[in-house]
């Protein structure tokens, strides 16, 4: 393709086009203002996250860009690991400290929350709070709530692997939850709260693993405050502006993005497969393949297996193994989830003008690679 003055080919081998980056997303902002960093950083406009955090929340954020986007539903699944910090004796609307104040009781002893925690471990029903991302016939709950309507929402099944009372220091105590999706640590912090005759809301919270992804592995996770009741003044700090928060380098966000490899997916849990060579043109074109198409196969494989390649239809090895799509098995054929396509260049525009004459030109010559 003959490339106009008004663009020019990105053709970055410092970083992967197609990578996922751990995000120590810091408080103060939302989820979705933390990825223009990113986005800035790897010159896209496709980057999606796999798990949202609360404003006044810090922690890990897995962000996926481009084609590996892909993979957002498949990786918001993942358990993951909290750090909280619970204050007794208030009940707040939102049940963090953003919030208002509309209930107050008795602070329970050591004794008694303790018991009352180790009571929420397994399987439990529970109500997330009005103030959150659930949805209602289209609409954010806490979108609703603004708007001054009620609001009902329903208790949904979440596991508590565990729950460990870090640190007590009455009126506040700090928590380390392991749980399944879904789990709200807010609505957590108010049951436990409740068992034993109280009420609470939370100061802090952090999220420090995401599946197989470690926070302390994130970049700028060296910006975090550090997570305990002594410092708990500097946690609770507000930030006057979003600008004013410190993020990381352009430079640094591209050397923490990682390729997604067999041995990330398998860390992930999922089942890799290897395609031989002489199928690679009929996978990524979608034609029909039977598990002879893979090695090594196990009959036991059967649903969201990742397809990895070391060499393409003419023998060319990759310098890394390339991600090709996600199949499930039905009889002896591969059923495909999605297909990955060939690298093309991706295109930036340098001088944001439209050209007065050029415009459908360019937009119908010119597209980005996502």
């Amino acid at each position: 393709m003959k490339q106009n003055n008004e663009y020019q080919s990105i053709l970055n081998d410092k970083f992967p086009a197609d990578g996922i980056v751990l995000y120590a997303k810091q408080s103060g902002i939302t989820s979705f203002t933390s990825l223009w960093a990113i986005k800035h950083a790897l010159n896209t406009s496709k980057v999606g996250h796999t798990g949202t955090l609360d404003n006044f929340a810090d922690g890990l954020l897995v962000v996926l860009s481009n084609r590996m986007t892909k993979f957002v539903s498949h990786i918001t699944d993942f358990d993951k690991t909290y750090e909280a910090i619970v204050k007794l004796g208030e009940e707040t609307d939102t049940l963090d400290r953003d919030g208002n104040i509309i209930k107050t009781a008795a602070i329970p002893s050591e004794k008694e929350f303790m018991e009352a925690a180790k009571s929420f471990v397994g399987e439990i029903d529970q109500f997330p709070p009005v103030y959150s991302a659930i949805q209602i016939k289209g609409q954010r709950a806490s979108d609703l709530i603004r708007q001054g309507k009620t609001v009902e929402v329903k208790s949904r099944r979440v596991e508590i692997y565990e729950n460990i009372v870090v640190e007590l220091k009455m009126p506040y105590v700090h928590l380390r939850i392991k749980c399944s999706k879904g789990t709200y640590i807010r609505s957590l912090a108010r049951d436990i709260a409740y068992k034993c005759n109280s009420v609470a809301h939370l100061v802090s919270l952090r999220r420090t693993s995401v599946g197989p992804f470690l926070l302390k592995d994130a970049v700028g996770y060296n910006k975090l405050p550090q997570f305990c009741l002594s410092n708990i003044e500097k946690l609770m700090e507000k930030i006057a502006s979003p600008s004013l928060i410190e993020e990381p380098e352009k430079e640094e966000i591209q050397n923490a993005t990682k390729h997604f490899t067999p041995e990330i997916a398998k860390q992930c849990g999922f089942n890799v497969l290897i395609l031989k060579h002489e199928f690679y043109e009929d996978f990524l074109s979608g034609r029909p393949v039977n598990i002879n198409a893979f090695e090594p196969f196990n009959l036991e494989w059967k649903k969201e297996l990742i397809v990895f390649a070391y060499e393409n239809s003419a023998r060319k090895k990759f310098d890394i193994p390339r991600l090709c799509g996600m199949i499930n098995i039905n009889g002896k054929r591969a059923k495909y989830i999605f297909v990955i396509q060939d690298d093309k260049p991706l295109i930036k525009r340098v001088n944001h003008k439209k050209p007065k004459n050029k415009a459908a030109k360019i937009k119908k010559n010119v597209s980005e690679c996502l």
